[in-house]
């Protein structure tokens, strides 16, 4: 659960930093997940110059559906959902560095405005309940490896209970408005989809690793085929896995 601090942080900013979730032991664990990943092809969804995208772990490995359930992840994204949850993402995200590779600066400038993005509109996408913001997308960032000064993600504080379109919102906003998480391996970020937020261009000589793991309320429709399970992955699941994996069945007329 998280702590009333962290729970005020995120109904004020829209985000928290939870940290050291998992051990040193486990991001090991996964970091050789998402190598052998990388290494068998199919998996291999989404590549260019800056990063690539291997779309569900979760059906690759049982270690990462079991992550996806556990406590320590689904409880806090349940607080900010408002309820029971479904996966509805979940995917490694390696960051490569430019060739040939720049020298890692102290700090880091916020990135290009074309970068900002969230997945949802405030309204349609959240609502408040006993005093709290919910938004019925929440995401977990699982930090794998070093970040560094230069590497962490990019936030607008407060912009989850901002209406407007993103690009409107970055036409204003200056330097002081916006914010750099630096995390340690280990440490989550959890935030709704509401949430303005962007990854920095890689700008370090070596390759940034994350686990997104993504929940969302169990009547909503998945979003892309991209995270889909393969068409046997049902069969080898109990009953409270198949509920993570697909949500709510649609209404059986005459049962």
């Amino acid at each position: 659960m998280l702590t009333a601090a962290q729970r005020l942080h995120f109904d004020v900013h829209g985000y928290v930093l939870l940290k050291s979730v998992l051990p040193p032991a486990e991001c090991e664990q996964l970091v050789d997940i998402a190598r052998r990943m990388k290494a068998d092809s199919p998996y291999v969804r989404h590549h260019h110059e800056h990063q690539t995208v291997l779309y569900g772990p979760a059906w690759y490995a049982d270690g990462v559906l079991a992550l996806a359930m556990d406590p320590r992840l689904r409880t806090p994204a349940e607080q900010i959902v408002g309820g029971e949850t479904r996966l509805e993402e979940n995917e490694f995200i390696i960051f490569h560095p430019p060739s040939p590779p720049r020298q890692r600066p102290a700090a880091a400038a916020p990135p290009d405005a074309a970068l900002w993005h969230r997945g949802m509109k405030p309204g349609p996408g959240s609502f408040e309940a006993e005093g709290h913001y919910h938004c019925l997308f929440a995401k977990t960032l699982i930090y794998l490896t070093d970040n560094g000064p230069a590497a962490g993600t990019w936030i607008v504080p407060g912009s989850h209970r901002m209406p407007y379109e993103v690009a409107d919102i970055m036409r204003v906003a200056d330097a002081s408005l916006v914010r750099q998480v630096l995390p340690e391996p280990g440490d989550v970020l959890l935030f709704g989809e509401t949430l303005v937020h962007c990854s920095p261009r890689p700008a370090f000589d070596r390759d940034r690793l994350l686990l997104v793991i993504g929940y969302c309320a169990p009547y909503m429709s998945p979003w892309g085929v991209e995270s889909d399970p393969p068409p046997d992955f049902a069969s080898g699941l109990s009953a409270e896995q198949r509920r993570f994996v697909y949500g709510e069945s649609r209404y059986q007329v005459g049962r």
